[in-house]
This record gives structure tokens, C-alpha cells and sequence, in this order.
């Protein structure tokens, strides 16, 4: 009561009072830490990886050839008994820059591939391998010299380096020979070679 009247008589003189000191607030309650559950959490992970580890070994990589193969290989290729070419497929119209000088030269060529045996002519026709086989046609020409591709010597270094790239593709047989309907080597304006 003592202070009460301390106070009062404070605020009687125009100075502004001071409550009473009250008992010290208690501090918020600690919450526990997370880093408790850590050990926790890196172990579900550990067990986790591992159990994805062994799924993808045990389906993905199968030996016995019922699950996909991540080995180049596995599969069988039917290697022909003869070059002798038991059917074609035509390839269509390329037109292409060979490595040359700012690019001024362009090559026109109608490719045919003959190959043995004629399941292959099938496997080169499907959807999902056409442009795979297009694509290594394409890079055989980009990658030859304007040297090669004038002369027929040339060409048939081309030829076979577009087999084997083409054969590398191939499972149900081989590409024996590439024949070139057509073949085109034009300058463009600028052309300072051949």
C-alpha cells in the first residue's frame, strides 16, 4: 500500500508514475530441436537408395535378356553368310554441305542400301530406327572432304564409313553395299577449292 501512495503522490507532482515491478516474465518454452531426428532421416534415405539400387539391378539389368540391357552387346546380330545383297531400301534425296571452305559446296545424292539378309531391309524401314539410319547417312557426307566426294575413290571411302556406321545400328542383319543413284557435287558461288 506504502508504494501505492508513492506513486500517487508522484503523479500528484506531474511526473509520470512507474508501475511496480512485477515478477519477471517466464521466457517462451523451448521448443525441441529438429537435428534430434537427423540420424533418423539419413538413415530412411541410406535404406531408401539402397532398396532403388537392388530394384534397378535386379529388373532393369537382368542377364537372363527379360529386362532391358544397359550393355552394348547383349543382343545377338545376324551377321550375313555372303555379300550378296538380298534386298534394298531406298533412302531418298540428300542434300548436304561436306566439310568445306564457308560452306559453299553442296552434295545431291540418292542413296540406296543394299542388305542382307531381308530382315534387315524391315528393321531399317521401322519408324523407330528410319531416322537413326538417316542420321548416320547424313553425318558419313558432313563429315567427308570435298576431296573425297570428287573422285570415286573418294566415294567409296564414304561409302564405307557410312556402312559402318549404319551396321552399328543394325541387329537383324548388315548393310553389304550403298549404292548412289544420283550423286551431285556443286559449287556454290565463292567456292575456291576442288
Amino acid at each position: 500500500m506504502a508504494e501505492e501512495d508513492e506513486n500517487e503522490e508522484e503523479n500528484a507532482e506531474g511526473e509520470p508514475a512507474t508501475p511496480a515491478p512485477a515478477a519477471a516474465p517466464a521466457g517462451p518454452a523451448k521448443q525441441p530441436s529438429l537435428l534430434r531426428y537427423l540420424p533418423i532421416v539419413l538413415i530412411i534415405l541410406v535404406l531408401q537408395a539402397i532398396g532403388i539400387y537392388m530394384g534397378i539391378e535386379r529388373f532393369v539389368f537382368q542377364k537372363d535378356g527379360s529386362g532391358l540391357s544397359g550393355e552394348i552387346g547383349e543382343r545377338p546380330r545376324v551377321i550375313p553368310e555372303s555379300n550378296e545383297p538380298e534386298a534394298s531400301v531406298d533412302m531418298g534425296k540428300f542434300v548436304i554441305n561436306p566439310r568445306s571452305e564457308h560452306m559453299r559446296l553442296l552434295v545431291t545424292a540418292d542413296v540406296t542400301l543394299a542388305v542382307a539378309p531381308d530382315d534387315a531391309a524391315g528393321e531399317i524401314e521401322d519408324d523407330a530406327k528410319i531416322d537413326q539410319v538417316k542420321d548416320a547417312i547424313i553425318y558419313a557426307f558432313t563429315h567427308s572432304t570435298p576431296e573425297e566426294l570428287s573422285d570415286r575413290d573418294g566415294r567409296d571411302i564414304v561409302k564405307t564409313r557410312m556402312k559402318a556406321r549404319v551396321n552399328e545400328l543394325l541387329y537383324e542383319g548388315q548393310v553389304v553395299d550403298i549404292y548412289f543413284s544420283r550423286f551431285i557435287v556443286q559449287a556454290l558461288p565463292g567456292y575456291k577449292g576442288l
